[in-house]
């Protein structure tokens, strides 16, 4: 096929056949045959449309890149690009291509298809304040009914209250403390037992003259368990922000959506 012949029909098929990345492949053929703006643009839609399907998010976001605005849908173009971004776990370009989006519109009524997604991406960036404010100017534009709108109040009224890396951090200089901090208090407590008794080996072999024997303990293996404990402390801080996180936008996501 010469170039400036572009015919969607066989990686349109490809793509209906759920041969993803066969479709992907094809999509791009098309689009090194696109003469015109809107050629490219489709091509480069239904390609990234194919990554999406294929679960590859982020090419997908990437893809978009590619589409020329001026031929494109420009809220669709958008939303797609942000939502991609916010399936391939990049929240902060996620919020980066919103942005851009408030920049280029100039109807409000272009805001309306994106503000739900938006309320996701800043719960994930834990910006809940934020969040609300997007909740309350979907009510006022009727995007939710006012029942749903209370049910989201009453969550956002009790926010997650995530620990402090800089607090864990400066606690984990004693063992066990940073890890109960992330309320672990059984593994807070082990830690804690744990280098206690290694120091407390180490010193009583250096009284009784047993000082190789005193080093290894002190020098050793009271720094493997005294820093490793620090690293499981921050892990653990990370992992207690992570549940709490899930747990909140899980029920946001539960009522917008249902």
């Amino acid at each position: 096929m010469s170039r400036g012949q572009a015919d969607f029909t066989f990686a349109d098929s490809l793509l209906e056949c759920k041969q993803y990345k066969r479709a992907a492949l094809e999509y791009e053929r098309q689009s090194l045959n696109s003469t015109t703006v809107e050629q490219m643009a489709r091509a480069m839609f239904s390609k990234s449309l194919a990554y999406k399907k294929d679960s590859l998010f982020l090419k997908a976001a990437q893809t978009l890149q590619r589409v020329p605005l001026e031929a494109q849908n420009k809220v669709s173009f958008y939303y797609e690009k942000a939502l991609c971004y916010y399936l391939a776990a990049n929240f902060d370009k996620a919020q980066e291509t919103i942005n851009d989006m408030y920049e280029n519109m100039d109807s409000l009524s272009d805001f309306t298809s994106v503000l739900p997604l938006q309320v996701l991406v800043l719960n994930e960036l834990n910006k809940y304040n934020e969040a609300k404010v997007k909740l309350q100017q979907m009510q006022k534009l009727n995007i939710i009914s006012s029942q749903k709108a209370a049910r989201l109040n009453a969550l956002y009224s009790k926010p997650p209250k995530l620990k402090s890396q800089k607090i864990g951090h400066i606690l984990s200089f004693v063992p066990g403390l940073g890890h109960i901090y992330a309320q672990e208090y059984l593994k807070g407590t082990f830690a804690f037992l744990l280098n206690a008794s290694v120091l407390t080996f180490g010193v009583y072999q250096a009284v009784n003259g047993y000082y190789l024997t005193a080093y290894l303990a002190g020098a050793s293996i009271l720094s493997g368990t005294y820093f490793g404990s620090m690293k499981r402390s921050e892990l653990l801080i990370n992992r207690y922000n992570y549940i709490h996180t899930r747990q909140f936008n899980n029920k946001v996501r539960q009522v917008l959506f249902e």
